[in-house]
């Protein structure tokens, strides 16, 4: 209910000018007459109305124009925005007039994106002044961001390879991948966070603008809102209405988007296991140097950003030249028996994996020099008591290192190899430490 200074204010001031997005489709634009149209536009106008206000929309030409326009004092009112802090700096805000999703939005041959955390290299396109751009190089400083002028020429990025991806409101998505034929994009991922919940933003020290508007919005329906967003995004794509087509193409589309899900969620499935098999050694079922090598990777990435540091052991056999398959097997279960050891003596976070033919590796993380080398006397105790198969005993030697903060993998894999050769040339079973 609008108390006596509300109703003062409206008699005195029936019709503000606003401030909006010339080309925001289907949430608002002008039309060729200059009419603000749109769901944004509806909803807008309808919240106004219901408490006696006219909001008069600017003939603007660009978005970037009517920020600029808004933070001159050109305006009373900008419409249909998210609040930010740096928009805080001259706007407060209304209760949102509607929800709507942001979504990740790629070309088809891009796989699905669970979290934006995980892009490494991959250029983000978005249109200029967006509250995206500003929440983007808050939290995610590490994505390259391209800037254009409309919404369209994001989409248009993506499409022809440009750029990787793009980050828009769904119903924007649905409405422009629709009408302009951008079959090739889909919709790759969902940000959550990020959901919009647009408003109008009034001028700071206009707050008696503000709680009026609010009384407005707080009369707009849920069914109401989805009345004005099908209108714009189902309705106005078709010439004339042909509700049977309408449904019959969201069916097929439903479909196809289903089929298609179940697909990509098989084929990474499958990826999946056939990355664990091919780093797999099928004789010992221990990861293969491959997989040993992208492990070690992995924990010097975690270093950057841990202060563990972690360590390695290359574990050999002493060994005669495998001149044949059966001393080929023999020596594979020798490796397989001393694996069980290992194992049964270490975390369960360390991974062992297989070095050569006769070497094992154990890497092992959030450790250091100190545990390392409890650890290596432990193994080095162990392995001198036991019997390997077809041999009344086999010499094994433990070279070991703990890796150096920057440094490469390769000098790092090289001092524990360097140790190992210091334990084997003394004639004796032996481990070493550099």
């Amino acid at each position: 209910m609008l108390n006596e200074h509300q109703r003062a204010y409206i008699k005195a001031n029936p019709t503000i000018n606003m401030c909006l997005d010339p080309d925001w489709r289907p949430f608002e634009y002008l039309d060729e007459n200059g009419q603000h149209q749109g769901i944004g536009a509806d909803l807008i106008r309808l919240a106004a109305q219901r408490v006696g206000l006219r909001l008069e929309p600017l003939q603007i030409n660009s978005w970037p124009e009517s920020i600029a326009a808004s933070q001159a004092g050109e305006c009373q009112v900008l419409s249909f925005i998210n609040q930010t802090p740096a928009r805080e700096d001259w706007l407060i805000f209304t209760d949102p007039l509607l929800e709507d999703s942001n979504v990740i939005i790629t070309r088809q041959d891009q796989l699905f994106i669970p979290n934006l955390a995980t892009l490494r290299n991959k250029t983000l396109v978005l249109p200029k002044g967006t509250s995206i751009e500003e929440r983007i190089r808050h939290d995610y400083p590490n994505i390259a961001i391209a800037l254009v002028e409309t919404e369209q020429q994001s989409f248009e990025m993506v499409n022809d390879g440009r750029a990787d991806l793009t980050l828009r409101s769904l119903s924007v998505a649905a409405y422009t991948i629709r009408k302009q034929g951008y079959f090739n994009l889909k919709i790759s991922g969902q940000v959550p966070e990020y959901n919009n919940q647009l408003r109008m933003g009034i001028a700071k020290d206009n707050k008696i603008l503000r709680d009026i508007l609010n009384q407005g919005v707080a009369t707009l329906t849920d069914h109401e809102r989805e009345q004005i967003t099908n209108k714009h995004i189902y309705i106005q794509v078709e010439n004339q209405a042909n509700y049977r087509l309408i449904w019959q193409i969201i069916t097929i589309s439903l479909l196809i988007l289903l089929v298609s899900w179940f697909w990509i969620h098989w084929l990474i499935k499958l990826n999946r296991k056939l990355i664990k098999v091919s780093m797999r050694d099928p004789s010992t079922g221990l990861i293969n140097a491959e997989g040993i090598h992208l492990r070690i990777e992995q924990e010097i990435e975690r270093t950057k950003y841990s202060q563990k540091t972690f360590g390695i052991m290359i574990i050999a056999i002493e060994h005669s030249p495998l001149v044949n398959k059966k001393q080929l097997q023999i020596r594979n279960t020798q490796l397989i028996e001393l694996s069980a050891v290992i194992k049964n003596h270490t975390q369960i976070i360390d991974t062992l994996g297989l070095w050569s033919n006769e070497e094992l590796i154990l890497i092992c993380p959030y450790i250091n020099l100190s545990k390392l080398q409890d650890q290596l006397e432990i193994l080095e105790n162990e392995i001198n008591e036991i019997n390997l198969s077809n041999t009344h005993k086999v010499n094994t030697y433990i070279g070991a290192t703990i890796y150096i903060r920057h440094e490469d993998k390769h000098t790092f894999i090289s001092r524990a190899e360097q140790a190992l050769y210091f334990s084997m040339v003394s004639n004796k079973n032996m481990a070493s430490i550099l």
